[in-house]
C-alpha cells in the first residue's frame, strides 16, 4: 500500500494512468449542493493568502491490468464521487477556456495544462488527438448515464432537458465559472492556478481488493453516507 499527498491535477495527468469506476460502485450521487460548497471552498483558497491548499479527501483504488494502449487501469474503490465531480468542475473550466481570446497566451497556457488532467496526450506531439480517450472512464449506473458523463468530458457539452446529476452537476460548474469569469476578470486566471496548484488529495494505492476495501469501511463516513445496500 502506498500513499502520499499529491496534487489532483498531477494525478491525473500522469501519462500512463486511466481511472477506472467499476460496475460494482454505487450511482454517481453528488447534487447541486455538494458542488457548490466544492467550488466555494476551492474559491476561499485562492482568496486566502494564509491557505497554501485545499484538501479534497482521500481515494483508495488497486491497480487492474494494462490497457490495450498500455495505460495503466486503476481500479476506484473510494472517492468516485470527488473524483468524478472534479473532472466535470475541469471539463467547465476548459469549456470556458474555449470561448475564450486563443491568442491569449494565458489562455492558450492554461488549456495546455489542463488538457491532460482531462485525456490522453499523445507522447510525442503533446497534442489531445482523440478526446474520447479520457483519463476517468465509469461503467456505473445505466449505459445511458455513462453516455452522458462520457459526452460531456469529451465535448464539454450538455443536454439542457436532461436532469442526471452529471448533466445537472457540470451544468452549475459551467454557468458558475461563466459567471465569476465575467465578474472577476482579473482573478478568473488566477482561479484556474489555483484548481492547478492548490488542490490536494491522498490517493491510497493498495496491492489487493481486501487491503482496498478494509481501508474503504474505515472512509465511509466521508461524504454522502452509504445505505446498507451500498455496502453489500
Amino acid at each position: 500500500m502506498k500513499a502520499s499527498e499529491r496534487k489532483i491535477t498531477k494525478l491525473f495527468s500522469e501519462s500512463d494512468t486511466v481511472f477506472s469506476i467499476p460496475v460494482y460502485q454505487r450511482d454517481y450521487n453528488w447534487q447541486e449542493k455538494q458542488c457548490q460548497r466544492l467550488f466555494k471552498d476551492i474559491l476561499q483558497t485562492g482568496k486566502n493568502d494564509k491557505i497554501t491548499s485545499y484538501f479534497l479527501g482521500s481515494i483508495v483504488y488497486i491497480h487492474d491490468g494494462i490497457y490495450g494502449t498500455g495505460e495503466k487501469e486503476f481500479h476506484v474503490i473510494d472517492g468516485q464521487q470527488r473524483m468524478t465531480s472534479f473532472m466535470l468542475l475541469l471539463r467547465a473550466f476548459y469549456r470556458k477556456l474555449e470561448t475564450m481570446d486563443d491568442s491569449n497566451q494565458n489562455v492558450k497556457g492554461l488549456k495546455a495544462r489542463l488538457e491532460p488532467c482531462i485525456w490522453e496526450i499523445h507522447r510525442i506531439s503533446g497534442l489531445v488527438e482523440d478526446k474520447s480517450n479520457t483519463k476517468i472512464k465509469s461503467e456505473v449506473a445505466t449505459e445511458g448515464e455513462n453516455n452522458i458523463f462520457q459526452s460531456i468530458i469529451e465535448t464539454g457539452k450538455f443536454d439542457s432537458d436532461k436532469r442526471d446529476n452529471y448533466t445537472n452537476n457540470y451544468r452549475y460548474f459551467f454557468e458558475t465559472c461563466s459567471e465569476y469569469a465575467k465578474n472577476n476578470p482579473l482573478d478568473w486566471e488566477n482561479l484556474c492556478v489555483t484548481i492547478l496548484e492548490q488542490c490536494i488529495i491522498l490517493p491510497i494505492n493498495c496491492d489487493n481488493q481486501d487491503t482496498a476495501l478494509t481501508i474503504f469501511s474505515t472512509l465511509n463516513d466521508r461524504g454522502l453516507p452509504l445505505s446498507d445496500s451500498d455496502i453489500f
